[in-house]
């Protein structure tokens, strides 16, 4: 089965509306942490994340693999470092703002706005000890990719996950054939 490509222009943003709603600056394990809830809220919702990352178990909880992989530069994109910056060892923080890509709908901007209303006064090992509440969650001392299917079990039961599945790899092939 195919899986739709990783969006970072909706990740680029969803990670500026949640720092600037934070002030402008947010640690990176909160950061991962909130935009984990937000595209597991989002597949319940809608049977489709925003981001379209891929998920991983870590030692402090659930992370998006590829905004973990922008925030330590081993993706270089333009898009992501037009708007967010390191901050120390710990930190990202908002390197232009207003934020203006317009990539999210209405409805990706309520659901992050809900989740940060909801969980953004947690600390970040508060969250990580959330994400590692889940289901799909393995403990590990390194990481440990988490299938897409493990989270949809979770939601939708077996056969209404197979059903989801079905639906984001017709949507990955739409990707494919709209790019050739």
């Amino acid at each position: 089965m195919l899986y739709p490509r990783f969006n970072v222009a909706k990740a680029t943003e969803a990670t500026s509306l949640l720092l600037s709603w934070h002030g402008g600056r947010m640690s990176r394990i909160k950061v991962l942490k909130l935009l984990y809830l937000a595209d597991r809220q989002a597949l319940k919702d809608w049977e489709r994340p925003i981001t379209f990352d891929e998920y991983y178990s870590m030692k402090n909880g659930q992370v998006l693999s590829g905004v973990l992989d922008l925030i330590n530069n081993n993706i270089k994109d333009q898009v992501w470092n037009d708007h967010i910056e390191q901050d120390g060892e710990y930190y990202i923080k908002l390197h232009n703002e207003p934020v203006t890509l317009r990539k999210l709908n209405k409805a990706e901007y309520k659901l992050l706005k809900s989740i940060y209303d909801r969980y953004g006064k947690m600390n970040r090992f508060d969250l990580g000890d959330l994400t590692k509440k889940f289901p799909e969650y393995k403990s590990t001392n390194s990481r440990r990719r988490t299938d897409i299917k493990e989270i949809l079990d979770d939601i939708y039961g077996e056969q209404g996950a197979q059903d989801v599945l079905v639906r984001l790899d017709d949507q990955a092939k739409l990707e494919i054939a709209l790019r050739e």
